[in-house]
């Protein structure tokens, strides 16, 4: 019970989730605070189903520890795509929030197809990992 780095989430940021996926129309009670892209969700998983070229996703995540930690990414699998994460380093004081980004672009993937991975920030106390799940789309 000691995850290192959450997640949150509120009521409004599935709102425009849903909005933003086509579930519901724009018009839907749930879409009077707009809508967004489903990749930007924040969530631990990341997935993009239509990368066209280059596409950029955020993520905000909270130290839940007692101490404050140094965070540093690694990105693995993802064949054909290029990742790249900024910043290079996470400095999270407890109970404090650090944001990053993924910039997914693809390379030679196939296109209509999935590419898998997984993004893992590791401090000296946490291990914290995320998939990955990108979806090449033509231009």
């Amino acid at each position: 019970m000691d995850p290192g780095l959450v997640y949150d989430s509120s009521y409004d940021d599935w709102a425009r989730f849903v909005c933003g996926s086509g579930q519901v129309r724009d018009t839907h009670d749930l879409c009077a605070k707009g809508k967004r892209d489903p990749s930007d969700l924040n969530y631990p998983s990341i997935s993009i189903g239509d990368l066209a070229g280059k596409q950029t996703v955020t993520r905000t995540v909270r130290n839940v520890g007692l101490l404050p930690e140094i965070y540093t990414p690694k990105i693995e699998g993802l064949t054909g795509l290029k990742a790249t994460v900024t910043p290079k380093l996470l400095v999270v004081l407890p109970g404090a929030t650090a944001t990053y980004r993924v910039t997914f672009e693809r390379v030679d993937a196939p296109l209509d197809q999935y590419a898998f991975g997984k993004l893992t920030w590791r401090s000296a106390r946490h291990t914290v990992t995320s998939t990955l799940a990108i979806r090449t789309h033509p231009s």
